[in-house]
């Protein structure tokens, strides 16, 4: 199973993924491409290894991607373009959709997203983009045909951890069927 973690950043993507990897056996790949940081080329180039990784290992264990392509489309208008325009994620999506796989959307409400800002600030997502960021990665939401869920994420840890329990989990159990 492929799980894509997602959200803004500050959005609790990491508590996340480690409630999660303490319940599974799996491997955490982290992006740690910065939207700047590399060319289109290269990110694409690193994207078609993953892809052959995910091939090669998807049957072992579960596969989570702590921030994947949509994060580089959602982002990409910081740097100046659009690439949601760019064909090649649609036709990378549809490959990746062969294999099992679960989107999660991680979100938590403004308010919180602000004050998580102001604790820590970001170097490259800065406050008066959130909005903007956010609508993105709701437009991807809208628009991909990956099995998804979005979660909100509270500061409630007791919360939390039933989100990942019961939407999460009941996610994957359906998907590998």
């Amino acid at each position: 199973m492929i799980i894509i973690i997602e959200g803004t950043d500050k959005t609790g993507k990491t508590t996340f993924i480690n409630t999660f990897a303490k319940q599974h056996k799996c491997i955490i790949i982290k992006n740690q491409h910065k939207p700047n940081g590399i060319n289109d080329k290269q990110l694409k180039e690193s994207y078609i290894a993953l892809l052959y990784f995910i091939n090669k290992y998807h049957n072992k264990f579960d596969i989570i991607l702590d921030r994947f392509y949509p994060s580089q489309l959602v982002y990409s208008i910081l740097r100046g373009h659009d690439s949601f325009d760019d064909s090649w994620y649609n036709n990378f999506e549809q490959k990746l959709r062969k294999f099992g796989h679960l989107y999660v959307y991680c979100t938590v409400d403004k308010e919180t997203l602000l004050e998580r800002h102001k604790i820590e600030q970001d170097e490259y997502l800065k406050t008066n983009n959130i909005d903007l960021i956010q609508k993105r990665y709701d437009k991807f939401y809208n628009q991909t045909n990956l099995n998804k869920v979005q979660l909100n994420i509270t500061p409630d840890k007791s919360f939390f951890q039933s989100l990942v329990k019961l939407e999460v989990l009941t996610n994957l159990q359906t998907l590998r069927r």
